[in-house]
């Protein structure tokens, strides 16, 4: 099934990230006044490639992109047994 085409974002500068205004994490259509936050979807770690590949990014909103990164920064602050 063919996917829709992208949307430009309503926000300034994200264009190419848009599938349309919505929140990934929540679907919560955007409001004017939430700040949005580009997002990689799978943690970066500092490998250059994951940072930069468009298709591991997505636009969310800052309290989304927040909760997430909270998280993801205590599972790797978590001692794991070896």
């Amino acid at each position: 099934m063919l996917r829709k085409p992208n949307k430009p974002c309503k926000y300034p500068g994200y264009p190419e990230l848009t599938e349309g205004n919505y929140c990934k994490v929540h679907q919560r259509e955007w409001i004017e006044n939430i700040i949005v936050a580009v997002d990689h979807i799978k943690p970066h770690k500092g490998n250059e490639d994951l940072f930069y590949d468009i298709n591991n990014l997505q636009s969310l909103c800052k309290s989304c992109h927040d909760r997430k990164t909270a998280k993801e920064d205590l599972y790797l602050l978590t001692p794991r047994a070896g």
